[in-house]
């Protein structure tokens, strides 16, 4: 089996791939070791010692690497198996006691949307009703607060201009 690695292939022997094979899927180091390669006279040393560096070789690693990645990719849907998935909703008819419900594909058809970007982005302006009251407590910073607050101009509707914050004539002096 061939294994790219830095943009080289790196060529596995049988046997090195036989042992990958089997770590991946679950074996023991040393079990692999022993079900792949000629082992019969070496001490249980000699064998992890073996076992170990064969499993940490660049090949042997960048093997064990692809096959966990492609069993990943495996369990997650592409997006067109998502879509082929998220159509069928749409056209399955869910009957209940209560007659046709369409909960569920007008849902799917909004995932699809959202999916193919076909709704354009809403901006969402957030608006509260905070009042914020200043008090004061000398004479001129409730001037410099009368000049701010005649400066503060909201436009409302087309064009139409009207004063956003106000001064409260109650404000300690």
């Amino acid at each position: 089996m061939s294994v790219q690695l830095n943009n080289e292939p790196i060529i596995l022997t049988s046997k090195q791939e036989a042992f990958t094979q089997d770590v991946f899927a679950g074996m023991y180091q040393r079990d692999a070791y022993i079900k792949n390669y000629n082992a019969e006279n070496q001490t249980m040393e000699t064998l992890d010692a073996n076992a170990s560096r064969l499993a940490t070789s660049v090949k042997v690693k960048a093997r064990l690497a692809e096959l966990r990645d492609s069993r990943a990719n495996q369990n997650i849907a592409s997006v067109d198996e998502r879509r082929e998935r998220l159509t069928q909703f749409i056209r399955e008819d869910i009957r209940t006691k209560h007659g046709l419900i369409r909960q569920s594909n007008t849902t799917a058809i909004d995932l699809l949307n959202k999916m193919d970007r076909i709704y354009e982005p809403v901006m969402q302006v957030n608006q509260d009703n905070r009042v914020l009251n200043i008090y004061v407590k000398n004479k001129e910073t409730k001037e410099l607060l009368e000049k701010v607050g005649d400066r503060a101009v909201k436009q409302v509707g087309q064009g139409e201009e009207e004063e956003s914050e106000e001064v409260d004539d109650n404000a300690e002096i």
